[in-house]
């Protein structure tokens, strides 16, 4: 039996979207890409700002526990990589007169985050009702 030209583009539509939840664990599903697309949500950032707001934030989150593991350098660099790889940040010349350079949101990146705002906010009353639940 011939399949339609609907059925296959049904089925190209679906194939894409299954393919777009690999994609969404890559990018939100990480432990640490949100936390630093986060941290570049208002500015571009050196390497050593974006350690310094991540670490600062999960000590926030997680106050004084010390089985939570921070992020490495190491961590990072590979994380950003993964992130520039996909658009979502560049590196960025933020002074002139420094060698080195920092890194920022593509348009794609803030794309991404005018997504994930909304999702946020519904993620924070979403955990007010849970633990008004307890």
């Amino acid at each position: 039996m011939k399949k339609s030209n609907q059925d296959k583009n049904k089925n190209k539509r679906v194939k894409e979207q299954l393919v777009s939840f690999d994609t969404l664990r890559i990018l939100l599903l990480m432990k640490w890409y949100p936390e630093i697309i986060y941290c570049l949500l208002n500015e571009p950032l050196y390497f050593t700002d974006i350690s310094l707001n991540v670490k600062m934030n999960e000590e926030l989150k997680n106050g004084n526990n010390k089985e939570v593991k921070l992020m490495t350098n190491r961590i990072l660099m590979a994380c950003l990589i993964c992130l520039e790889n996909n658009f979502i940040i560049e590196r960025v010349v933020i002074n002139p007169k420094r060698i080195t350079k920092g890194y920022a949101l593509t348009k794609h990146g803030m794309d991404l985050v005018a997504i994930l705002l909304p999702i946020i906010e519904f993620l924070i009353e979403h955990d007010k009702k849970m633990r008004g639940k307890l």
